[in-house]
């Protein structure tokens, strides 16, 4: 018998031992294998041994089919190109890839918040997509076919599609000057939803 059995998809994510258990109706049972421990990742390992009765008769059994897989899976998120000033003025899409190489990937979970509030969530299918003005946090982890499960990973980014705002107080619209060789001082505002104190060209 295998300790602990394999999971519905075949493997197991730590130590599997095999214990014998071995019995004789007549002569008794003269040798019986010791317990057999596999701590090494791999695919369909087996193992065989061969019990002895006082008699000299032998019964072989066979375990196949022992596949381990301890490593954790691994998932990368690739954000865009296109920032400006570590801003993206756009909406984007950003994919995530998750691997294993032992078992396989079974699912990728994330969740994706802006500022603070959950927008979407669940069972990765297809790059996550981004468009509203905030401060953004993707979470996300893979689990492998052994059971394995990734440390959750943070993305972080941030996306500004709305313009910048200038008013002019003074002078005043439709205001005539003389031409002088002074200047003219000109009084303005700016605001941004996001920048407190955004650069102005004149």
């Amino acid at each position: 018998t295998r300790s602990p059995l394999a999971n519905p998809y075949g493997w197991a994510n730590q130590d599997v031992s095999v214990n014998y258990t071995c019995n004789d109706g007549l002569s008794g049972v003269l040798t019986c294998p010791a317990p057999m421990l596999f701590s090494s990742e791999g695919l369909n390992n087996s193992t065989s041994a061969i019990v002895y009765d006082y008699a000299g008769n032998t019964s072989q059994a066979t375990m196949n089919g022992i596949s381990i897989d301890k490593t954790k899976p691994n998932t990368v998120a690739t954000l865009p190109g296109g920032l400006v000033n570590g801003w993206y003025n756009t909406g984007i899409s950003i994919p995530l890839i998750s691997t294993d190489t032992l078992s396989g990937v079974l699912l990728t979970n994330y969740r994706l918040l802006r500022g603070g509030i959950v927008v979407s969530s669940g069972l990765y299918a297809s790059p996550i997509t981004a468009s509203a003005d905030g401060q953004y946090s993707l979470y996300y982890f893979a689990t492998d076919k052994a059971g394995n499960i990734e440390v959750e990973k943070i993305t972080a980014f941030k996306i500004d599609r709305t313009r910048p705002v200038i008013s002019i107080s003074s002078p005043a619209a439709g205001q005539i000057f003389i031409a002088t060789r002074g200047n003219i001082p000109v009084v303005y505002d700016v605001s941004d939803n996001f920048d407190a104190a955004p650069a102005v060209e004149a």
